[in-house]
């Protein structure tokens, strides 16, 4: 499932009015669902004439105290993610006919924090493609609505039960929906819509015209958002990062803003996979940096790197490692130390320098987010935890297949 989320591989936008779009969306009355059963040291560096070629591949992983350096800091072009204490989380678990159903968490604090609360939703299980969006449920950023696939459906409840909306008509055999996120302030989805790939092509029902479009939360209107290509990732200030390849075969990193449909190229690579598993916080860029000949002066392999938006003041999160080594490279909530998958470990470092923590280790690939300041939800097969920065676990479920935090999806 989310096979555009969990990709081992670095690879990873309609209508004016909602009745021309999928017709009007119903407001049902929310009826509860049954239960279901439910390191190694590493030193931070500038990247520069004088940074070393040689980093070495992680092999032990014990802290030890690292080189702190003090990087050029990036320029300040957005403003930066706002600080908050707590994510909400939603887990996945399987349900007939390659369902899920969805479950909330309690916040940490509360008395149980694994008491998980059915929120009697039934969605498709996963799918989805690089630069378009998710087939699997996604959160808002402040955790009051869950967007999903019904059948290929989009759908968009409230949390607590009080709304529910069907915003489009056709089933995921006609018109292929992926859900591409909601903006950082949480008053739009965006969603994409296309044909369903098949070898003898499916044509797109009539009315229905391909793209990204934009859902109003204030008053569920669809409306198209014109001459967006894809959607990697969003700025603080709700401006859409993509990428574009060119017949050169080299990829332009570009800044989208919605409003003026203006376009800036704020970086180009010329290796095959540039950009892989990108997030952004503030005005900086984490990404899966493979450098394989392209560039014929830059030392082959895979490796985490931060920097700002335009590329300046690069740092080094990682060594140079194999193809695939290290994956999905995430903030903290505060912007000051970076997670990432290394194999099949979950390893954690702060961007201004110091020693590189383990924080657990998973029977294949961690999957895992940012729930709070300091905690991290780690899902290790089906066993989903809460892990703090000393690597110390509580359990929250089993039998999990998945989970999204609070405006971002897994």
């Amino acid at each position: 499932m989310m096979a555009a989320m969990r990709s081992a591989l670095p690879s990873l936008v309609v209508c004016s009015l909602l009745l021309a779009c999928n017709g009007e969306p119903s407001s049902l009355p929310a009826e509860p669902g049954p239960a279901s059963a439910a390191a190694t040291p590493s030193t931070l560096r500038p990247d520069g004439p004088s940074a070393s070629p040689d980093a070495k591949v992680p092999t032990d992983a014990s802290p030890e105290p690292a080189t702190k350096r003090d990087p050029e800091p990036p320029s300040p072009t957005e403003t930066p993610a706002a600080a908050v204490s707590h994510r909400a989380a939603v887990l996945f678990r399987e349900a007939p006919e390659d369902r899920l159903t969805v479950w909330m968490l309690p916040e940490p604090t509360a008395a149980d924090p694994a008491a998980a609360r059915d929120l009697g939703v039934l969605a498709i299980d996963g799918g989805g493609a690089v630069d378009l969006g998710t087939g699997a449920p996604v959160l808002a950023p402040d955790g009051q609505w869950l967007a999903y696939l019904d059948d290929g459906r989009l759908a968009l409840d409230r949390t607590d039960g009080t709304q529910r909306h069907r915003l489009t008509k056709h089933e995921g055999n006609r018109v292929e929906v992926l859900i591409a996120g909601f903006t950082p302030d949480g008053s739009a989805l965006l969603f994409h819509q296309g044909e369903v790939q098949s070898e003898e092509g499916t044509p797109l029902p009539a009315g229905i015209t391909p793209g990204f479009q934009r859902v109003s939360l204030t008053d569920m209107s669809i409306s198209p958002v014109e001459g967006l290509p894809g959607l990697r990732a969003f700025t603080a200030s709700g401006d859409v990062i993509f990428t574009r390849r060119k017949p050169d075969r080299s990829t332009e990193l570009l800044r989208f803003e919605i409003a003026t449909k203006a376009e800036e190229v704020l970086q180009r690579s010329v290796d095959a996979f540039a950009y892989g598993q990108l997030v952004i916080h503030g005005d900086r860029l984490a990404y899966v940096l493979h450098a394989d000949g392209g560039d014929p002066s830059a030392e082959k392999g895979s490796q985490v790197v931060v920097e700002g938006l335009r590329g300046e003041g690069r740092i080094e999160v990682t060594g140079r490692g194999g193809f695939a080594q290290y994956q999905w490279p995430k903030f903290s909530l505060d912007g000051t130390h970076v997670a990432y998958g290394d194999d099949e470990a979950l390893k954690v470092v702060p961007i201004a320098g110091g020693a590189t923590r383990t924080l657990a280790t998973c029977e294949r690939r961690c999957r895992y987010a940012w729930d709070g300041p300091s905690t991290l939800l780690v899902l290790d097969g089906d066993s989903l935890s809460r892990v703090g920065m000393d690597g110390a676990a509580v359990p929250l479920a089993t039998a999990v297949e998945g989970f999204a935090v609070a405006g971002e999806a897994e």
